[in-house]
């Protein structure tokens, strides 16, 4: 029976991080794995030519050549094997399985942050320091985000917690007991 997508994605990372941590190349290898998704990301063509059935062996070959050119050889041999198995779509879950194995050999957490003004300097420091005691946290790194039309406030997500503060949910809420 297949496995789902993330399940065989956090395996390759398992593996990954497995032989990166070892080594001691954890943040410099996912440094270059984010690279490859921006990359991916930047150009919408080119994951699909390269896990489309009628694309020409050599088209691929000489396309994973030059995405992979540079890089390290645990990364290489990644993307290659990826190839070989042919779940090189699966490559985006990889790296966000890798990264959450990296963030938490170092006690990082990602938070996002949405708002509906950009918060300043001071904001974003005071705001790191009380997810670095809420999450018992060596580091924060913020991903911040604008949305206006969530009117004032801000909704965090760490992980799978979502604490919302926003404006809209507390005008929604409010609707909510009004009609209820």
């Amino acid at each position: 029976m297949a496995k789902d997508p993330m399940t065989l994605a956090k395996r390759y990372a398992d593996a990954l991080f497995d032989l990166t941590h070892a080594a001691g190349t954890d943040e410099a290898t996912l440094t270059e794995l984010r690279t490859l998704v921006e990359i991916l990301t930047s150009e919408p063509d080119l994951l699909p030519i390269l896990t489309a059935l009628d694309t020409p062996a050599t088209v691929k070959e000489q396309l994973l050549a030059t995405v992979v050119q540079g890089r390290s050889e645990v990364v290489r041999n990644l993307v290659f094997i990826l190839r070989d198995t042919q779940r090189l779509a699966s490559f985006k879950l990889v790296v966000k399985a890798y990264q959450t194995l990296v963030d938490a050999s170092v006690g990082r957490i990602r938070a996002y942050v949405t708002t509906a003004i950009p918060i300043d300097v001071q904001q974003q420091q005071r705001l790191k320091q009380r997810l670095l005691q809420r999450f018992q946290a060596k580091q924060v790194e913020l991903i911040l985000s604008v949305e206006p039309e969530i009117l004032g406030g801000m909704i965090i997500q760490v992980q799978h917690d979502v604490l919302d503060g926003s404006l809209l949910t507390e005008l929604r809420n409010i609707r909510t007991r009004i009609l209820d």
